[in-house]
């Protein structure tokens, strides 16, 4: 079965978002690993990261059934990674 030019570049598109949000989740993971010591409540860290993996795969699926993406669901993927936690260990310079 052959796709028309159209669907395949908008499934490309698709998957090339599905492809970037996977490598955004996995950086999100390996920093709160590497940082882990330096949060207070490392547990918080660990449930906030497993929590907007969840949110970030249930937009993964929402994508991948749309096979577009909207402007809404983008909003809400920026919105979720702006809630990681940051550490706050001795060498922690913020807030």
């Amino acid at each position: 079965m052959s796709l028309p030019v159209g669907e395949r570049v908008g499934r490309a598109r698709v998957l090339l978002l599905l492809a970037s949000r996977a490598a955004c989740c996995l950086y999100a993971v390996a920093v709160t690993v590497i940082n882990l010591p330096g949060y207070h409540r490392p547990a918080f860290a660990v449930a906030a990261v497993s929590l907007a993996l969840l949110a970030s795969a249930g937009l993964g699926v929402a994508l991948w059934r749309r096979q577009a993406a909207s402007g809404a669901l983008a909003l809400l993927d920026t919105g979720l990674g702006g809630a990681a936690p940051r550490p706050d260990g001795p060498g922690h310079r913020g807030p």
